[in-house]
């Protein structure tokens, strides 16, 4: 049975490498830092200007910045935790 470490990201052999090392390069470590990270999507909405202060009226009465308060208001239209 072998106790031999592998990369986190391919399962390549981590042999001759140090006693602490996760991944066989540091192109595999930043590829596997990419895909842990969440995806930010940007997107524009046009409302108009009396829909815009209701909404950011709601925003600080509920303590939260506009755009997190659309977010969760989005989140919870679509059944999606936040």
């Amino acid at each position: 049975m072998s106790n031999e470490k592998l990369c986190l990201y391919c399962g390549a052999s981590l042999t001759h490498k140090r006693r602490d090392a996760r991944f066989c390069s540091p192109a595999h470590r930043a590829a596997k830092w990419r895909i842990e990270q969440d995806r930010a999507v940007s997107i524009k909405l046009t409302v108009p200007k009396c829909e815009f202060l209701k909404i950011k009226y709601e925003a600080d009465m509920s303590g939260l910045l506009i755009n997190q308060f659309i977010i969760n208001k989005v989140a919870s239209a679509s059944g999606c935790a936040q």
